[in-house]
């Protein structure tokens, strides 16, 4: 399991960005769950890969595109919408792993008025 790192966890936070996560960053470092932690604890929601799948549009939000996930290299992910045909990517996103592609997706969307979470 990877978590989205407490960088891009916090921006989605500003942004509004609501992912249910059972996993949480806790004092700066820790990922938790959140059952375990102390009430009125500060917390940032620290989300999965498939807990960020699941609130993201599955369509470009302005463009005949897919969402789109794919590893061309071994040590890159990318994240963005795909047309067919012609073949285009859109709001490409590229990281470490697919979390952290996926999630830079995510604030793509957020600051652009397209993701709100949940």
């Amino acid at each position: 399991m990877s978590e989205l790192s407490l960088e891009l966890s916090k921006r989605l936070d500003e942004l509004g960005v609501k992912v249910e996560s059972k996993y949480v960053w806790f004092n700066n470092r820790t990922v938790m769950k959140k059952s375990e932690l102390l009430p009125n604890s500060t917390i940032f929601p620290a989300p999965t890969f498939e807990e960020l799948w699941a609130v993201m549009p599955k369509m470009h939000p302005e463009k005949f595109a897919i969402l789109y996930l794919t590893k061309p290299f071994d040590d890159i992910h990318e994240a963005g919408y795909l047309q067919p045909e012609p073949w285009t990517l859109f709001n490409l996103h590229r990281a470490s792993t697919p979390t952290e592609a996926l999630g830079l997706l995510a604030i793509w969307l957020a600051e652009n008025g397209h993701l709100k979470g949940e």
